[in-house]
């Protein structure tokens, strides 16, 4: 998994500001996923630092940022994988959040976080999809966990990291091959859901670079 501490101190941070110090020490101690090939903690502060990002440009209440970034810490929590069906994975954390809030005598789940509203924002990013996200928080976090393609990181985590989980999931072999084509054809696909998701893929250019850096590869 890779270790990025500069990242970790940014989110750490981000959540300090948000009052949600909490959560990012329980998920980051407890969370069964935290080492897994890709749906991991890397991954899930990727998640935080964009989705607060995206809330940022839209200029989103402060109680909408927070539950922004508690569903991007818990979208993949106890994820299996590839060893479940993506349903499962996203039953479980959101299964897992209801658990904590139901327990947190400490106030683990800081006051003021409407829990069911996290676990309608983490639903959208079940994949393949079968939500349309309707309020903003959700197309932000749909955008966001596109994103991961668009860090310096993105071999490691998407073409090593995601493959590994694939390979689990479907039971057969991956080429390194295979999954720099299946990329390609899957980010041609994409369809931003934000105005923030547009301005990054588009307006930056970031969904072509992408694109080509991956497509240099083959």
């Amino acid at each position: 998994m890779i270790i990025d501490k500069q990242l970790e101190d940014k989110v750490r941070s981000l959540c300090e500001r948000l009052n949600i110090s909490s959560v990012f020490d329980f998920v980051s101690i407890n969370n069964p996923s935290n080492n897994l090939p890709y749906h991991n903690w890397y991954h899930a502060l990727c998640m935080v630092e964009k989705c607060v990002e995206g809330g940022n440009y839209h200029n989103l209440p402060y109680h909408s940022l927070r539950h922004l970034a508690v569903a991007a810490l818990f979208h993949d929590f106890a994820h299996s994988g590839g060893k479940e069906e993506d349903l499962v994975n996203i039953s479980l954390a959101k299964m897992s959040l209801q658990r904590l809030a139901d327990q947190s005598v400490d106030a683990t789940i800081s006051p003021g976080i409407d829990v069911r509203e996290v676990k309608e924002i983490i639903a959208v990013t079940e994949y393949p999809y079968v939500l349309d996200p309707i309020c903003i928080e959700q197309k932000i976090i749909r955008d966001a966990d596109l994103m991961q393609a668009f860090r310096p990181t993105w071999k490691e985590m998407i073409i090593d990291g995601l493959r590994e989980e694939m390979i689990i999931k479907l039971n057969k072999n991956l080429t390194e091959k295979d999954m720099l084509e299946g990329q390609v054809a899957f980010l041609k696909k994409v369809h931003p859901c934000s105005a923030w998701g547009k301005y990054v893929m588009f307006d930056c250019g970031q969904l072509d670079i992408a694109i080509l850096n991956i497509t240099g590869l083959i």
